[in-house]
């Protein structure tokens, strides 16, 4: 057997606004913006998103080539002959304007077959 409801009796009393009532909302002192702020993206992770612009230095373009299994030589940042035959060899393997220059699309080319190649090398 359930035991009865507890009954309560009171009355609620209307609560005054006090010391309160003077406030005045703060919103009309503050000035509207003349122009909505545009959010800045940010990256995920160290690697390019979808609509980001890559920008790589040419140490970084070594390491990409080195990673790929298209150059040999030192990670030194310069723009020798062998980085420049290395890019070369990328551009004519991954169908590109073969002119030796690292440029937009060969960087995005790069980062998306390292991608790729860590993608197929990830264990399960």
């Amino acid at each position: 057997m359930l035991p009865p409801r507890a009954t309560m009796d009171f009355q609620l009393q209307p609560i005054s606004p006090g010391p309160l009532q003077d406030l005045q909302p703060l919103a009309p002192s503050i000035p509207p913006r003349t122009r909505p702020s545009t959010p800045k993206p940010v990256a995920k992770s160290n690697l390019p998103q979808r609509g980001v612009r890559v920008r790589l230095s040419k140490r970084d373009v070594q390491f990409l080539l080195k990673e790929l299994g298209n150059y040999r030589g030192a990670l030194d940042g310069e723009h020798g002959p062998q980085t420049k035959r290395a890019i070369k060899d990328f551009q004519t393997k991954h169908g590109l304007v073969v002119d030796g220059v690292a440029g937009p699309k060969t960087q995005k080319t790069m980062v998306k077959a390292l991608q790729d190649l860590y993608k197929k090398n990830a264990r399960p």
